[in-house]
């Protein structure tokens, strides 16, 4: 019998350096490229994973917790659609001019 997915928390390290690799990111607007991340992320959680409470939040480390679990066997499979994600770069907001 499989486990029933119920809850998903993704938590994700928004320290400036860990997101963009560098401490002041030139042209680009962190808040909004945040904001799309999140979004993007919780977009592609609930395709997958549908009818299940999904939480995508920023902190200042990174962990996932799948049915209140650090350990769930699911985890790997979420850090891989977070890896797509993150590695697409569409999350990236360029600032205005």
């Amino acid at each position: 019998m499989t486990e029933k997915i119920e809850s998903i928390v993704v938590q994700f390290d928004n320290e400036t350096s860990a997101m963009y690799g560098s401490e002041e990111p030139i042209g680009i607007d962190t808040d909004a490229s945040q904001d799309k991340f999140v979004n993007m992320l919780l977009n592609e959680l609930v395709e997958e994973y549908p009818n299940t409470d999904i939480t995508v939040k920023a902190n200042t480390n990174s962990h996932i917790w799948v049915n209140g679990l650090l350990g769930h066997n699911e985890v790997p499979w979420i850090e891989d659609i977070l890896h797509k994600v993150w590695s697409g770069f569409k999350w990236i907001v360029e600032k205005g001019i």
